[in-house]
C-alpha cells in the first residue's frame, strides 16, 4: 500500500484500525453476536491504530 505512506504513520495505522474494525464488526453480525454499539468498536479501533502509529513514529519507525 504505497499510497498510505504519504498519509504519515499515525494516519496509516488509524486507517488499518478502521478497516480491521469494520471487518470484525461485520463478522460479529454474521455470527449472530449482539453488539451494544458497533460504532464505539469502530471508533475505538481507529483511535487505537492512530495512537499505535504515533508510538511507532516516536520509536523512529518509518513504516
Amino acid at each position: 500500500m504505497n499510497f498510505s505512506n504519504r498519509l504519515g504513520l499515525p494516519a496509516k495505522y488509524g486507517f488499518y484500525g478502521l478497516i480491521g474494525s469494520l471487518f470484525s464488526v461485520a463478522c460479529f453480525f454474521l455470527l449472530g453476536f449482539d453488539m451494544e454499539s458497533p460504532v464505539l468498536v469502530i471508533v475505538g479501533c481507529t483511535i487505537g491504530g492512530y495512537i499505535g502509529g504515533i508510538l511507532r513514529k516516536k520509536k523512529g519507525k518509518t513504516s
